[in-house]
């Protein structure tokens, strides 16, 4: 199957005109994750893309999923953090 990442932040769009061959949408989602990533690490700790959502869709433009953008709150960003440091506790 063929899927497009669109960009879109309420005002503005950048449209995929290329696409992506993929097996199924579970594969689309880890394409768009990783592409997610990729920006972010080209940009300022990704802040470019607050307010921003990727739009997953097929040939026909039926909507597969949409993420966000945007860094997540300090305080999820905290709390994950902190979990992953008692995690690596308990393994010591």
């Amino acid at each position: 199957m063929r899927c497009y990442f669109h960009l879109e932040n309420g005002s503005d769009s950048l449209l995929d005109e290329v696409g992506v061959d993929v097996a199924n949408a579970e594969e689309a989602r880890i394409q768009a994750l990783l592409a997610i990533s990729e920006m972010k690490a080209e940009t300022s700790r990704g802040r470019w893309w607050e307010g921003w959502s990727l739009r997953a869709v097929d040939t026909e433009d039926d909507l597969l999923f949409s993420l966000p953008l945007g860094t997540p709150p300090r305080s999820a960003h905290r709390r994950t953090f902190s979990l992953g440091l008692r995690g690596r506790a308990n393994l010591t």
